[in-house]
């Protein structure tokens, strides 16, 4: 006999799914409403959208990001759901991220010491036999839950982001493409040019070019990017190295004077936090 996987039922029973045959009618029977909701063809006016989760009509006001300038496809109810799903103690998710968090709060950074929780991240001691990444929590409700995210977590040691995007950029293959280095040579040279992070002041070397990021700023509305200065991009700076040379040259000089330069550290601290 098996319990139903269910936090809310926890029945027992003897068939070879995780949750209980009136569990499973429920879910079926949900599917099939999301569905039909989803087929539904929805008529927006010019200031509303359609959620894609609930697919209701709401005005763009419901869609709006806390980051600046940034949008959502999902409606501010919907997300509110989620997001108290996510830091619920009793679900597998929130299991998951609590199991995490602990982690990165015991654990600082092995090779520079550093013990912020908010830029520390797992770092895989053998690639090949990685599961899934530490933080996608998701992954983990469905693969074992947070035992399987603990066991895991004995595989891995802990890094901050500047000294895992070093590591990880000497595991990584070597480019070959001359176009691409000549471009990235660009870039690393602005790099260099503007000498250190803008917020922690971390100094550029030609060893940690790969650890220092421009800003893409905060939120995405369709294809355009608005930075903290409330100016609009096209592409990520990253990005424009698999471009032909004619639009490099065009973009990079305007894209390069809206950004600014930061640590992997400072980038991920900016971006989330």
């Amino acid at each position: 006999m098996k319990t139903c996987s269910k936090t809310s039922c926890k029945k027992e029973h003897d068939t070879k799914f995780k949750t209980c045959p009136a569990c499973l009618v429920i879910a079926k029977k949900s599917r099939k409403s999301w569905k039909k909701r989803k087929r539904e063809s929805k008529h927006c006016e010019e200031n509303q959208c359609e959620c894609t989760t609930c697919f209701n009509v709401k005005h763009v006001d419901e869609f709006k990001s806390k980051r600046i300038g940034g949008t959502t496809k999902t409606c501010n109810t919907c997300r509110d759901i989620q997001r108290r799903s996510h830091i619920n103690p009793t679900t597998e998710y929130g299991k998951c991220k609590a199991t995490y968090d602990a982690w990165k709060r015991k654990n600082p950074c092995e090779v520079c010491g550093i013990s912020d929780c908010r830029v520390i991240e797992a770092d895989h001691l053998y690639p090949n036999s990685k599961k899934q990444a530490c933080s996608s929590f998701s992954w983990w409700t469905s693969h074992g839950g947070h035992e399987a995210l603990k066991r895991e977590l004995l595989t891995t040691v802990p890094k901050c982001c500047f000294c895992h995007a070093i590591k990880s950029a000497l595991e990584r293959g070597t480019q070959m493409s001359i176009s691409i280095l000549e471009k990235r040579k660009i870039i690393n040279a602005e790099k260099l040019k503007r000498g250190c992070c803008l917020d922690c002041q971390h100094i550029v070397t030609e060893d940690t070019f790969c650890a220092f990021s421009f800003t893409n700023g905060h939120g995405k509305t369709s294809n355009i990017y608005t930075n903290r200065r409330g100016e609009t991009s096209n592409i990520y700076i990253s990005n424009l190295v698999y471009k032909p040379w004619v639009y490099f040259n065009e973009h990079i000089g305007i894209e390069m004077k809206k950004r600014d330069l930061l640590c992997a550290n400072c980038f991920k601290i900016r971006k989330y936090y």
